[in-house]
């Protein structure tokens, strides 16, 4: 019986399992509301590229960064971020392209069990249609 040598590339294979194994459990700790307000990012990037938005940041203060988008020099996009002790927010703001009324609100908060932001005790998205 004929035996081969054994191959450099089997010593390989477990690790690469527990590589794969470690980034599907990081891939699933991801909240599904982070999912879904990130379609909503997604969906305000493309009206921002498709209405040719100009971006102005603007920060007042370090604890409320916001980004304003303007058309014809009129605010039709704008998004805050929020951080406190104990939450965090994401807002999305998308006004009127006819007028200047705000028409949709979207919001995500989420709340941390203490400080370090280990665990979150609640993460809700908020969505407000004006119309």
């Amino acid at each position: 019986m004929v035996s081969l040598p054994p191959s450099p590339y089997m010593n390989l294979l477990p690790q690469k399992v527990n590589i794969l194994i470690i980034a599907l459990l990081f891939q699933n700790c991801k909240s599904p509301n982070d999912k879904v307000y990130v379609n909503f990012e997604k969906s305000l990037n493309d009206a921002i590229e498709i209405n040719n938005a100009e971006k102005f940041d603007y920060v007042y203060d370090n604890l409320r960064p916001q980004t304003a988008y303007f058309v014809g020099s009129k605010l039709k996009f704008l998004t805050l971020e929020t951080s406190g002790e104990s939450c965090d927010g994401k807002s999305l703001y998308l006004f009127n392209l006819h007028n200047d009324s705000l028409d949709l609100m979207i919001e995500q908060v989420v709340c941390y069990e203490n400080a370090d932001r280990g665990h979150k005790t609640t993460d809700t998205i908020y969505v407000t249609n004006i119309k």
